[in-house]
């Protein structure tokens, strides 16, 4: 089974989020009366309310709760503690049958921080691919957005850093794409500099002649207000760029009033569901009565599980 879109933080496996949550937050353990890694897991999905707006903001707080839980104590546990990590998370994915998959993990603005974070998590699926042949762990490395918007982890000399240690291996092999992600609310200065960098992304992967893809997350936290109207010119300008994926993407395909905007990316961006997160994050409410209005516009379109331990869907995203 191949899973394309997983975040490393929201992919942790519960026992080892579990383990670190018990030591380093011991007050929200108790809080919830959490005695196992299954209680964790259970705890975290049931936070969830039937209102997407609240539920976004759920979602940031438990996120948080976690990358501030199970991040390096400092930067010399950097590469150990990702290769723990890696290797734990490789493993569980495994028991539920996922052996092909794409972690999203954001790099450092220090290249060498970086250089030890990618290959901690590296290394941690080679030891999980010497006992399990037929499994392989991929990176996806993305750029990451806070909560107020600003892109935390991202400068033009960063960038140009990380091409150059991607012509190396075991880089080369295992980190297969760019794309930005984090904060998405409809902000048209958000939305420029997301072009920029995009754009940046592009050119720079020619030079240094790297075979990867490019793209984003866009488009899954909908506001409800005018704001989101934003995204109609958005998604048309994205469309020039001919990007290879779009993660969520759900103001477009959750309406059949944008048709003639997602036929722009027909057979050329694949765009990447997450059937649970979409319908506790956005108005959508049946992910999979949408799938016929992405056939009929030509879309490419893969199905995902993106945080399974704060979502506990683990098990196969099909009903």
């Amino acid at each position: 089974m191949k899973d394309v879109h997983l975040h490393f933080t929201g992919s942790l496996s519960p026992d080892y989020a579990y383990n670190l949550l018990k030591l380093r937050n011991p007050d929200f353990i108790n809080r919830y009366f959490i005695q196992s890694a299954t209680d964790l897991s259970a705890a975290l999905r049931g936070m969830f309310t039937n209102d997407y707006k609240l539920n976004q903001k759920i979602f940031n707080d438990v996120y948080s709760l976690i990358q501030s839980a199970t991040k390096p104590a400092d930067y010399k546990e950097t590469y150990n503690t990702y290769k723990s990590a890696s290797y734990q998370l490789s493993l569980n994915l495994l028991k539920f049958g996922i052996s092909d998959y794409t972690i999203i993990a954001g790099p450092d603005i220090d290249i060498d921080k970086t250089h030890a974070r990618y290959l901690g998590m590296i290394h941690g699926f080679e030891e999980t691919e010497k006992l399990y042949k037929n499994t392989s762990g991929k990176i996806c490395i993305t750029f990451i957005r806070n909560n107020n918007g600003v892109l935390k982890n991202y400068s033009y000399n960063t960038l140009k850093d990380i091409c150059a240690l991607l012509k190396q291996e075991p880089f080369k092999s295992r980190c297969i794409g760019f794309d930005i992600s984090g904060y998405e609310y409809p902000d048209e200065k958000m939305f420029n500099s997301n072009l920029n960098i995009l754009s940046e992304i592009l050119e720079t992967t020619k030079i240094y002649e790297l075979s990867v893809s490019v793209g984003l997350h866009a488009g899954e936290i909908i506001t409800g207000t005018q704001q989101d109207c934003l995204y109609d010119d958005y998604f048309i300008k994205l469309s020039k760029l001919k990007l290879d994926n779009i993660g969520h993407g759900t103001y477009l395909w959750m309406s059949q009033k944008h048709q003639k905007i997602l036929k722009l990316f027909a057979d050329i961006t694949r765009f990447d569901i997450c059937p649970e997160s979409n319908e506790l994050l956005t108005p959508v409410k049946n992910v999979y009565s949408c799938f016929d209005n992405l056939k009929k516009c030509g879309i490419k379109f893969t199905l995902n599980r993106d945080d399974p331990l704060i979502f506990n869907n683990w098990q196969s995203h099909q009903r």
